[in-house]
């Protein structure tokens, strides 16, 4: 290899793919990774790697592992493309000469030349990454769209009011109240996310369009790449699975959902949603307290409802194919339908 054409990113770039033999120093937590084959096979193994040193032309580097998303190696089987968590990307020649990856299969050792892709799914068990947004709670941080919300008591609750300054309502902008954490975060990759919640029917000074009490439900986004405040914008890019009081449920995929009205709410949708599984028997507690857990590891979802597991799906879809991001990253989102209310406690969320 020459060195010559190696830049700092792209030392970071092998940090993330692969394992290099030096011992000690550079140990580290199991990390996920998903590695792409140039004959076409896939892996999804760990690697055990803190840092990758690399020798560049500003001198010997150590980049941090977690600083890296993917890196992509160009066809000429030397150079390779680093793409960082921030965006940022870098090309260089990176200095191993195998990845080694502990696979379903047993260990695996592949060499540099053999590998188109590694992407980084995060560390084992670790704490996702905590946002920027203004509510504090469970861990992270979120926006509440729509409607308001305010943490009293250790729970996250919705109150009977629009957000100040939206539009809400049929005519308006949407209904639905919705928390957002960590949207469109590429760190969010292969999580399990779990809490507890509680649905409602809507308060007594505050129900605009007079829905009965068992019209409501919980909506969980994940891999939430895109969501807009205003349902008349583009936006809403991600799986969502929903639940309502009588146990009838559902999963789905949608890219950039819509109302395509300037304002208020008109039928069919843009881009609709693709169903992925449904059912009507669903062990939620209409006035109670529920428990959902909730895991996505590469391209399977699955989904528990007070211990009892509702969803185990794999989308076998290639959003490549209509021209589209893979559906492997993204924040959550919680939504309770129209103007009921609801809470959660004791949020939990970690990398798989």
């Amino acid at each position: 290899m020459s060195p010559h054409i190696i830049t700092a990113v792209a030392a970071a770039l092998i940090l993330s793919a692969g394992c290099i033999s030096a011992p000690g120093k550079n140990a580290a937590a199991e990390t996920h990774v998903e590695v792409d084959a140039r004959d076409g096979s896939r892996l999804l193994g760990t690697i055990t790697l803190r840092s990758i040193p690399l020798h560049t032309s500003i001198g010997e580097v150590d980049i941090p592992l977690s600083s890296i998303n993917e890196l992509a190696f160009l066809d000429d089987r030397e150079r390779s493309v680093v793409r960082f968590r921030n965006g940022d990307r870098l090309t260089g020649v990176i200095l191993l000469d195998a990845l080694e990856i502990q696979s379903i299969a047993g260990p695996i050792s592949l060499g540099l030349p053999d590998i188109s892709k590694v992407l980084v799914r995060g560390q084992k068990g670790a704490p996702l990454r905590k946002g920027k947004g203004e509510i504090a709670f469970g861990g992270v941080r979120w926006d509440p769209l729509r409607i308001a919300f305010a943490v009293e008591d250790g729970r996250l609750m919705t109150l009977p009011k629009p957000r100040a300054g939206f539009q809400y309502g049929h005519s308006g902008h949407g209904r639905d109240s919705v928390i957002v954490a960590n949207l469109g975060d590429e760190a969010w990759r292969d999580y399990a996310v779990e809490f507890d919640f509680g649905t409602s029917p809507p308060d007594r000074s505050w129900n605009p369009f007079g829905i009965d009490d068992l019209n409501r439900g919980l909506y969980v986004m994940f891999r939430l790449q895109d969501f807009k405040e205003s349902w008349n914008e583009p936006g809403l890019t991600g799986y969502r699975f929903t639940v309502n009081a009588k146990g009838g449920w559902g999963l789905s995929r949608g890219h950039n959902v819509y109302c395509p009205s300037r304002k208020g709410y008109s039928a069919p949708l843009k881009n609709s949603s693709v169903p992925l599984a449904t059912g009507q028997e669903a062990p939620i507690l209409a006035d109670g307290r529920n428990h959902l857990r909730l895991e996505v590891q590469g391209r399977r979802i699955r989904i528990w409802l007070n211990d009892q597991e509702v969803v185990d799906c794999t989308d076998d879809e290639d959003p490549s194919e209509a021209g589209h991001r893979p559906f492997d990253y993204g924040g959550i989102a919680l939504s309770w339908r129209y103007e009921s209310m609801g809470w959660i406690e004791n949020f939990r969320a970690h990398s798989l």
